[in-house]
């Protein structure tokens, strides 16, 4: 069985695909270069520490956009202020448009502002737990 070989961008030799790695998808350039060149390992850090910043960022975009839709949905169940009280005071407090809009969406797909009762025993149930806890 024959497979391709590569030059290596950085030493000249001869590489295998399995034993190099792509320096365009990298983000260092064209060809491919050895996995051990330390401008290599480098761009894999590199690349890894910009992959989780990015994931992090995401995780927590999304959980602030959850607890948005629980709050909204919350305070429209039990004291009927309505979301778009909601919406203008966030814009007054200048959050960016686009938590706005992320928040407006996922209220949507939630199918309804108002809690059903499964939901609010629910909360309550939590809330009661974490309370005695604290005593």
């Amino acid at each position: 069985m024959s497979y391709d070989l590569f030059k290596c961008e950085i030493c000249g030799g001869q590489v295998s695909r399995r034993k190099s790695f792509s320096l365009k998808e990298l983000g260092g350039g064209n060809g491919r270069a050895c996995r051990h060149h330390p401008e290599v390992v480098e761009l894999i850090k590199k690349l890894g520490e910009e992959t989780l910043k990015r994931d992090v960022a995401g995780f927590i975009r999304n959980f602030q956009v959850q607890a948005l839709v629980a709050g909204i949905r919350v305070l429209y169940t039990l004291y009927g202020i309505w979301p778009e009280t909601i919406f203008s005071y966030m814009r007054h407090r200048r959050v960016e448009p686009q938590m706005i809009q992320a928040t407006r969406d996922e209220l949507v797909r939630a199918g309804s502002w108002r809690m059903n009762t499964e939901e609010i025993l629910s909360a309550v149930f939590a809330w009661k737990t974490v309370s005695s806890r604290r005593a």
